[in-house]
């Protein structure tokens, strides 16, 4: 799905009856389905006819899997014996991908295809407003654990923004650090930001405390410090006081809570050697001393 504006909630699961053997399956609508996943510590799974273990949390209720990376071997076992395809994007492009990983990984798709859903009995889904290169991106992380770098993927930084929309709409923290990470090493090449034009749409696809506009901002304050005592470079970002008010509040926040740190890092040549002056989980979804895919899974 494409990206909404400041409010955008992962889909929900449709509530349609499914008691009367006459009726439809129930099909997957766009809402909240990570407050269905909730409702119940337990899944059940038509398919076995058997009880799977209660999902784990993070104090955020995000959910928590085993690092891909650091998954067992990808045997038969690991991988199921079933097929699912995801056909993304108004082509419809399709994407065959093992139901046992999709689901053990995501629990947004184990909610769809171990559910009572047309997607369950179909073993299909349709994502007509997903983008297929990012999907493409979601499922290699599924089965080998990374994301792209950014010096080795055609658009920079852009894919791996779209990447980190839709693992934060999916509920995917591990993703989103990863993602975020390698946007904070995009550094090393460009900018992360070249115009008040894509800081407007930075905000406008992200909400409120957002770690993609941590980073936007964390670049500008460095980026001002670096400049200090040339005023021209601190008016570039002057129109944005009309055009997108929240951008500066979020600065004014970091700067209060970083000054000491931007003055000390003032001497750094590159934007990423002075966003590796913080600590990496900064730029993380998850809580101070949560489980953290660089400080291994507790």
């Amino acid at each position: 799905m494409a990206r909404q504006k400041q409010t955008s909630k992962p889909p929900q699961l449709s509530q349609a009856s499914a008691t009367s053997p006459a009726s439809q399956p129930p099909q997957l609508t766009s809402a909240n389905v990570a407050a269905s996943a909730t409702q119940s510590a337990r899944v059940f799974s038509p398919s076995t006819q058997a009880v799977t273990p209660a999902i784990p949390r993070t104090p955020l209720g995000r959910t928590v899997f085993e690092s891909p990376a650091q998954s067992k071997v990808l045997t038969p076992e690991v991988l199921g014996n079933e097929i699912v395809k995801l056909f993304v994007g108004n082509k419809r492009k399709e994407f065959t991908v093992h139901k046992k990983l999709l689901c053990d990984r995501a629990d947004y798709f184990s909610k769809a295809f171990n559910g009572i859903f047309q997607e369950a009995q179909r073993g299909e889904m349709y994502l007509p407003e997903d983008d297929p290169d990012t999907v493409a991106l979601l499922v290699d992380f599924l089965y080998r654990g990374t994301v792209p770098k950014a010096k080795l993927i055609a658009g920079g930084a852009r894919p791996l923004e779209k990447l980190y929309y839709l693992a934060d709409k999916l509920c995917l923290p591990e993703l989103m650090d990863r993602s975020a990470d390698e946007l904070r090493s995009f550094g090393t090449i460009s900018p992360f930001i070249n115009s008040d034009d894509e800081i407007n749409r930075k905000w406008t696809e992200t909400h409120n405390g957002s770690k993609v506009r941590l980073l936007c901002v964390a670049e500008v304050a460095f980026r001002m410090r670096h400049y200090s005592g040339n005023p021209e470079k601190g008016d570039l970002y002057m129109t944005l006081c009309d055009t997108c008010p929240d951008f500066f509040c979020d600065l004014f926040k970091f700067q209060t809570k970083y000054g000491n740190r931007l003055e000390e890092t003032r001497h750094l040549s590159t934007w990423k050697a002075k966003l590796d002056s913080l600590d990496p989980c900064v730029f993380h979804c998850h809580e101070e001393n949560a489980p953290c895919y660089l400080k291994g899974f507790v």
